[in-house]
């Protein structure tokens, strides 16, 4: 439990790191550039950008941390509801987390 604490704290501090730089956000404007014209597009964006927190992080905790505190309010504010928001979020960090990570590549 001692470990799996440690850890989640500093995935946590990483997540609030990334957002008081700007880089959480960047994620999202990156993703809404991209799917935010389309239908259905506040939930794209989460899942996009999801996926690019979860390159960097490879953990859903960190994903929820960084993109939720953006794209839930901004799927709230365009008629989805709390509860779909949320489970939009949750299932896209989820994703998230299996993405490669870029940093873990090894050298060619």
């Amino acid at each position: 439990m001692n470990i799996s604490a440690t850890i989640m704290v500093s995935f946590i501090l990483f997540a609030q790191l990334m957002v008081v730089t700007g880089a959480g956000q960047w994620f999202i404007d990156v993703a809404h550039a991209l799917l935010g014209h389309l239908r259905g597009g506040p939930a794209k964006v989460a899942v996009v950008a999801s996926s690019l927190m979860g390159m960097l992080s490879g953990s859903s905790v960190v994903n929820v941390a960084t993109t939720g505190v953006f794209t839930i309010p901004l799927m709230k504010a365009t008629g989805y509801r709390p509860a779909f928001a949320g489970a939009v979020e949750a299932a896209a960090s989820n994703g998230g987390q299996i993405m490669p990570r870029s940093w873990a590549s090894p050298p060619l």
